[in-house]
């Protein structure tokens, strides 16, 4: 498998998170839907977060990891969850120190 056919399941596997939800609202009513499914911010930030998953991919294969198909498609839909866990855990500083 290339870089560029691993970077792009990675992406794949960002949009099948973003598919998911959407596919969730399947049975809403269309007046009933949520606004952000039809804001321009929601799709940009979902197109941002698709190619996070290629770049998350990207790095693995930069760093000289092995990358399997199955292992960029799962990069690729655990990137949104490994940036909230990334952003939750903020260091703290000793400044007793």
């Amino acid at each position: 498998m290339g870089a560029l056919e691993a970077v792009l399941l990675g992406c794949a596997g960002g949009l099948l998170t973003e598919i998911y939800g959407v596919y969730n609202l399947r049975k809403q009513a269309s007046s009933q839907r949520p606004s952000w499914l039809k804001s321009p911010f929601y799709w940009i930030m979902t197109t941002i977060m698709v190619a996070l998953g290629g770049g998350t991919v990207w790095l693995y294969l930069h760093s000289g990891a092995t990358v399997s198909p199955v292992l960029a498609l799962h990069l690729g839909a655990a990137t949104p969850t490994l940036i909230a866990t990334l952003s939750k855990s903020s260091p703290t500083l000793d400044t007793a120190a």
